[in-house]
């Protein structure tokens, strides 16, 4: 299939978390059973769209990176 003229695209399955104990078995049987390229946790995705945005302090064009930042403010500080 084709998006955007290019058939570059990887198929990514986020999920809630593994066990870190079965983590290469999980992440090879799911890859096949669900047909994805790539497994990631939720909490990493975060950490990485968080890292993305850390050097940033106000999102006028979008309300949901500003949310995501303040909520991780939020998130810091508890620690």
């Amino acid at each position: 299939m084709k998006f955007f003229g290019c058939n570059d695209f990887k198929r990514i399955l986020v999920i809630s978390r593994l066990d870190e104990k079965f983590k290469n078995e999980q992440k090879s049987y799911a890859k096949q059973a669900y047909n994805v390229d790539e497994i990631i946790e939720f909490k990493q995705m975060l950490e990485k769209l968080l890292d993305s945005i850390k050097n940033r302090t106000y999102f006028p064009e979008s309300p949901i990176l500003q949310t995501i930042y303040t909520l991780s403010k939020y998130v810091l500080a508890e620690k």
